[in-house]
């Protein structure tokens, strides 16, 4: 049975794309930041939800670092995201504050966890 980790499977598109995965006979791995998820997630045997900040580089070396290395997605769905608001009379920090966040979690988190499925799927062969 095929792995599929989906980042964003609390709600939205990501939960969307995790339910038809499980359709597909996927064991499926969800994230979500601090949203519960749904019983039509967990009531299935092949999810597995874990809690997550995708913006927090010690979160994602803790969680999904270990992940992919025991069990290798052979599908990554990179489908959270977020916007933060600053409007651009802030301050530089809050600015920068903003713009850190979301490149963390839409940009950071995603190119990692694909670096991280290369190097551990090469290192298995």
């Amino acid at each position: 049975m095929k792995h599929a980790l989906v980042t964003g499977a609390s709600r939205g598109i990501g939960l969307h794309i995790a339910v038809e995965l499980l359709n597909q006979n996927f064991r499926i791995t969800g994230t979500a930041r601090s949203t519960g998820f749904p019983d039509a997630l967990l009531a299935h045997r092949h999810f597995k939800g874990i809690h997550t900040d995708l913006a927090d580089l010690s979160s994602l070396f803790s969680s999904l670092k270990p992940l992919v290395e025991k069990d290798l997605p052979d599908v990554l769905v990179n489908n959270a995201g977020i916007f933060r608001r600053a409007d651009f009379l802030v301050s530089d920090d809050e600015w920068i504050a903003a713009w850190d966040e979301t490149m963390q979690v839409n940009l950071r988190a995603s190119s990692l966890s694909y670096q991280w499925r290369i190097v551990y799927a090469v290192n298995r062969q």
